[in-house]
Parts: structure tokens; sequence; C-alpha cells
């Protein structure tokens, strides 16, 4: 017996396992020097604590359930992963193989846990988890990027049925009206003839804008991005100096932001710069004055740029519309291809960023946009 003895005292001191005994009432009776430094406790610390008071609270009931089962009789062992506390309070992942023998004296029963560290498992398992987590994002990201390249498809089948009906009607005039200017006598031009003339020549340039805006809009979509920070601010000024010089009649206010910088791709950036500004510029026309703003608001959303008119606006109740191709609210009084905002809303999404319209019919309106 006492070799016995001797052998449980050298399994406590020196053993590779954290070993504790319980007496019946789940108190610590004898705590092994592993044990000890597992939870950095002194045995004389650890003694009279309850296996409870050594847990972390999300175990407690668990680990209280099975070790009154094992009380009762109804378990002689089990082994089970949980969660001690440390002095210090922090948590440390264990598995315990816990078993109870009933004292042949006086009946009482008392428990002998064998606890493993196992917080490296642990910290692998959620890494893991993390990685697989990580993996289902990108997973999500891919499936994100098919809907949007169906999307594309999409858009791309509805521009060829577009482009076929919107390139028809002014071909057809030019067909039609020269057919009748060959057609005519000898002789001057009438004033009917002259109409003819006009008409022809507008609707030749109505096929060239298209087909214009229509290779700016594919070149957007395929051509790759090369970023680099980009003075806006001066870049919208050349852009403004262009407008002034088709129509130095008009009166219109620029208040651009000084020092206005965005890393960008700086022949896309001056392409969605173009179509916002001839957009505010086109849309404020009947207006004796006006004043076009090209600035900055930083705030919880990021930095965000904007171009601002007060022109003839539009309803909000159409401004998802707007960035349609071929989509134009202001169909007769303005001319247009409709696809300057729709190549507009493609660049930002390229450069990773959102753009949205706010507007007051009569009053103006409002572009924002991310890079």
């Amino acid at each position: 017996m006492r070799l016995l003895d001797e052998a449980s005292d050298l399994v406590f001191e020196v053993g590779p396992f954290a070993i504790a005994r319980m007496g019946p009432d789940f108190r610590v009776e004898r705590a092994s020097k592993r044990f000890c430094e597992l939870l950095g406790y002194t045995e004389e610390e650890l003694r009279g604590k309850t296996f409870p008071e050594l847990t972390h609270p999300d175990d407690v009931q668990g680990n209280v359930e099975l070790a009154e089962q094992a009380l009762r009789g109804d378990l002689t062992h089990y082994t089970v992963e949980k969660r001690y506390l440390k002095k210090s309070g922090e948590a440390v992942w264990t598995q315990l193989t816990a078993t109870y023998v009933r004292d042949g004296t006086d009946g009482s029963v008392h428990g002998l846990a064998m606890i493993e560290d196992i917080s490296e498992r642990k910290a692998s398992e959620e890494r893991f988890v993390a990685l697989h987590e990580e993996l289902k994002g990108r997973i999500t990201e891919l499936e994100a990027s098919n809907v949007a390249l169906a999307k594309a498809n999409k858009e791309l089948g509805t521009f060829s049925s577009n482009v076929s009906h919107d390139l028809k009607g002014p071909l057809i005039s030019i067909a039609q009206f020269s057919q009748i200017l060959l057609g005519r006598e000898t002789g001057p031009i009438n004033d009917a003839q002259d109409e003819m003339l006009r008409r022809i020549r507008n609707a030749g340039l109505q096929a060239k804008n298209i087909i214009d805006d229509l290779r700016d809009l594919a070149d957007v979509t395929r051509r790759e991005i090369f970023a680099e920070e980009v003075d806006m601010s001066a870049m919208c000024w050349t852009i403004i100096e262009d407008l002034r010089g088709l129509a130095p009649e008009r009166d219109v206010t620029f208040d651009i932001r000084p020092d206005l910088r965005v890393y960008a791709d700086p022949a896309l950036l001056r392409l969605l710069m173009v179509n916002l500004i001839q957009n505010a510029w086109k849309y404020s026309a009947p207006k004796a004055h006006v004043t076009i703003q090209v600035g900055v608001e930083r705030g919880s959303l990021g930095t965000i740029f904007f171009v601002k008119d007060d022109g003839i606006g539009f309803d909000n109740e159409h401004r998802e519309r707007i960035f349609q191709a071929f989509e134009r609210l202001h169909t007769h009084e303005f001319a247009g291809t409709g696809l300057g905002l729709a190549t507009a809303q493609r660049i930002v999404q390229r450069h990773g960023g959102d753009i949205w319209a706010e507007g007051v019919p009569g009053e103006g309106a409002t572009f924002w946009f991310s890079m």
C-alpha cells in the first residue's frame, strides 16, 4: 500500500497530465504540480475551491449535469472539452477525463480529474473556421461577380437591340432625304430643300454621337485600369474651358473646389467628369444664370465627390433610371444619346465606388460619387 501511495504521489508531482482530486462537494482536495502551473495557483490556493469556481461560466452547467449523474451512480467516468479559468482570469481550453469512485467506508463519492491542455488545438480549429468563413466570403464574392457578369451580358444584349433601333432612324432619314434631293430638278436649293439638308446633317451627327458614346462605353468596360494620383480640380477647369468655347454667350459661374485629388485612371476620370459637367451644363441651359459646383464631402461614408447644378433638375422618383443606357428623362427638349450617365456609372464601378443622384424639379441636380 505504501508503494502505491508513493506512486500516486509521484504521478501528482511529475506526471505529464494536470490532475485534481475532488471531494463529494466538488471541492479540490489535492492538485498536481502541472494543474497548479496550468491555472497559475499554488496547491494551497486551490484546496477548497469548487470546480464550478474554476470553470468558465459558459461551461459550468454542462459540467455540473455530468458530475451529478456520476454522483447518482449513472456514470463512472466521462470525457469532455471545457474551459478552466486561470488565476489571472484568462480562459484555457482543456480536455477533462473525470473518474468517480465510491468510498467503501462511508459511501461518499470522490472524483479524479485528468486534464490535458488543448489550447493549441483549439487555436488551430479557430483558424480553420476563420479560413473556412473567408473562403465562404470569397465564394460569395465570386457568385456576386457572376451575377454582375450576367447583368453585363444582359445589358450588352439590350445595347445591341437599342443601338439597332437608335441608329436605324437617323440613317433612314439620311437615305430618304438624300433620295429626295437627288430627284430634285436642277436649280437653286429652296427653303424646303435647305431644311432637308439640315435634317440630314442632324441625323448624321446623331448617328455619329451614338457611335462615339457606344465606343466610350465599350472602352470603359474592357480597358485595363492604370490608377495614379490625379489633380481633379485642374482637370475640371480644362473641361470647362472647352465648354465655354462652345457657348461663350452663356452666363455660367463655375465653383470648383481647389486641390481636389483622387487616385484613379486619368483617362477614365476625365471621361467621367466630362459626362457629369456636360450633363450639368446641358440641363441648366434654359436658365439665364446658373452655378455649377464641383466639390467634396468627408464623413461617415468616406470621401464623396459631387457635381451640382441649379438647372431644371428631375423627380427623384426616376433617379435610378438616369443611369440606364438609352434612358432619358427629358427626351425632346435636350439633345443626347442617353449613354453619358451609363458610362459615368460604369467608370465609378470599375474604380470600386458608387454613384447616385438627387434632384429637385426646377431647382437643380446633384451627382455624388466615390472612387
